[in-house]
């Protein structure tokens, strides 16, 4: 089944009086037919973070200057926080919706980041950065505080990263494989798809992702497919192929996976995110081009996240319960980042 955008408008009731007020809910697919996704919120900068100033406050102090996001690639969300790799300053934006504060990573002398493309952030708070001008994952505390680099500049180009256990996932574009790197000490310790290992070759693969059994799922750019291997690199399985049909890809960038098993896909050319599950079959896609709330454009990234859902509980539409966070960044557009939500009916009217 297909699904495409739609906006509905319900009664909610007012906070504070139960007056019913009207209020506008982007769902995919709209009513009747069952939703499953809403758009949440969108943030673009500092003042989508930041408290308003009191009258008194602009009085003495003038207008606050906000900072806005301007080509934004990866995303990370943890304990509250949305970390945004802006590849146009060169930063990491980090977002504390919880403390309403905005920080900035990897801006001063030590740690200073160059072209930071993509962001995982472990348990603990600490920061990996893949910045492709550098040609090495960044490391970062909890606090923002620079730690390490990790990798010869000169051998690799890491473009994303992801974190399983001791060790992380890291893609190399320049070699076309994904190196499996020990994360205390940065040591390498394998890699999948040679150059020249014929069809399981990587042709410019840029982002990747573990699911929940530690399959690891690449964007195969350059092939317009997303590939799943096992953990020891075996091939298992090979999402899309290049053409403009749903189920297929132009320029695949972002990928994710829930919990169970089902792929986000979100492609640049097109500006959908397509779900398949886990035999590959297209269950729904959401997004779209343009700038009215949940459309994208020229998606890079896109997350899952079950554990900041109740940030964002009060915004689902009646009758529907959230079950998991969906962020995807755009390269261009009103919307550089993008919640979306996964819902369920909760049994009290939705769809």
């Amino acid at each position: 089944m297909l699904i495409g955008f739609g906006v509905c408008i319900l009664l909610s009731s007012c906070a504070g009086t139960g007056e019913p007020v009207e209020r506008d809910y982007v769902l995919f697919p709209p009513p009747p037919q069952q939703s499953r996704i809403q758009f949440l919120a969108a943030y673009n900068g500092d003042e989508d973070i930041l408290p308003p100033l009191s009258g008194f406050r602009r009085l003495v102090m003038g207008e606050r200057e906000g900072r806005l996001l301007i080509k934004p690639y990866g995303v990370a969300i943890h304990d509250g926080q949305i970390l945004i790799c802006d590849t146009k300053p060169n930063i990491v934006a980090v977002f504390d919706l919880r403390n309403q504060t905005v920080e900035i990573l990897g801006e001063g002398p030590s740690g200073q980041l160059a072209k930071p493309v993509n962001i995982a952030v472990d348990e603990d708070g600490t920061r990996y950065v893949a910045d492709a001008k550098l040609n090495r994952v960044m490391v970062y505390d909890a606090d923002n505080r620079y730690v390490r680099a990790i990798g010869n500049p000169e051998a690799w180009s890491p473009t994303d990263v992801a974190i399983i256990g001791k060790r992380l996932y890291v893609t190399d574009r320049k070699n076309g494989e994904v190196v499996l790197v020990e994360k205390a000490t940065g040591e390498e310790l394998r890699r999948f798809s040679p150059a020249g290992a014929g069809e399981n070759a990587l042709f410019f693969p840029t982002n990747l992702a573990v699911g929940v059994d530690g399959s690891v799922y690449v964007t195969e750019t350059g092939h317009a497919r997303v590939r799943k291997f096992d953990d020891r690199g075996k091939l298992l399985k090979t999402f899309g192929s290049l053409g403009e049909r749903l189920g297929q890809f132009v320029r695949p960038k972002g990928v994710a996976v829930d919990r169970d098993g089902n792929v986000y896909v979100a492609d640049a050319a097109s500006e959908v995110v397509q779900i398949f599950n886990p035999d590959g079959d297209l269950l729904l896609f959401f997004g779209g081009p343009g700038n009215r709330p949940g459309g994208i454009n020229m998606p890079a990234k896109v997350v899952i996240d079950y554990d900041n859902v109740d940030l964002f509980a009060d915004r689902v539409a009646p009758g529907y319960k959230l079950e998991y966070l969906v962020v995807v960044t755009s390269q261009f557009g009103s919307n550089k980042v993008s919640v979306f939500g996964y819902i369920e009916p909760n049994g009290q009217g939705g769809g």
